[in-house]
């Protein structure tokens, strides 16, 4: 275990130094509530998509018992509202593609309880009017992926293998988080593929080993 371990802190390292791409200051009312998002940022390791989620507290655990974290997080990958979840005009998470959801949970043996952190990830299409329409790409947890699930205290890294879905590209990406009874906040990281001419392109990543060249 400690080389899968070592392999993934080397590869979140430059999420680590990176300069948050949305900020989020709690009101006073939210340290009585569930964890929420304080910093999130979104980078691109090769074909992964990488996340780091700063929590005003733990996520999980006996800190907050039954009240932990259940925070999702909208990436538009083409930076294009008309394509992606289609929630509304007035909706901030409108034209998102990927939804990555972070959860606290527990598991009840007859011997105690365990507690871990969920992640799912669900692709969103155009004819998908909710997060639930979306289809599940990946569901990990911290126990049983600690390559790609890491948490440290209140900080999770989050790693995404984007060549699991069929994304739309481009050369930036829209990031959206809604905290609950918040206004969304927002922010823009580095696109996937640098489509031609801009929004809704998509490009065919390639994994490691293939003879054919990109489509763009």
């Amino acid at each position: 275990m400690a080389r899968p371990l070592l392999a993934a802190a080397l590869l979140w390292a430059p999420l680590a130094l990176a300069k948050p791409t949305l900020v989020y200051k709690p009101s006073p009312g939210d340290d009585e509530d569930k964890p929420v998002a304080t910093e999130l940022t979104v980078t691109l390791q090769g074909t992964d998509i990488s996340l780091k989620a700063v929590f005003n507290r733990e996520p999980f655990g006996d800190s907050c018992k039954n009240r932990c974290a259940n925070a999702s997080f909208f990436l538009d990958t083409d930076n294009n509202t008309g394509t992606g979840l289609q929630a509304g005009p007035k909706a901030a998470a409108t034209g998102a593609d990927l939804v990555i959801t972070v959860q606290g949970a527990r598991e009840y043996k007859e011997n105690g309880s365990a507690p871990f952190l969920k992640v799912k990830v669900r692709a969103l299409d155009s004819s998908a009017r909710t997060v639930e329409a979306g289809t599940t790409i990946v569901e990990m947890d911290n126990r049983r992926e600690a390559e790609r699930v890491q948490v440290e205290e209140s900080t999770l890294y989050f790693l995404f293998d984007s060549t699991l879905a069929d994304l739309p590209t481009a050369k930036e990406m829209r990031v959206i988080y809604q905290p609950p009874g918040r206004s969304a906040v927002k922010g823009m990281a580095k696109g996937m593929g640098g489509a031609i001419e801009g929004k809704g392109k998509k490009v065919q990543v390639l994994r490691a080993g293939s003879e054919e060249g990109k489509e763009k």
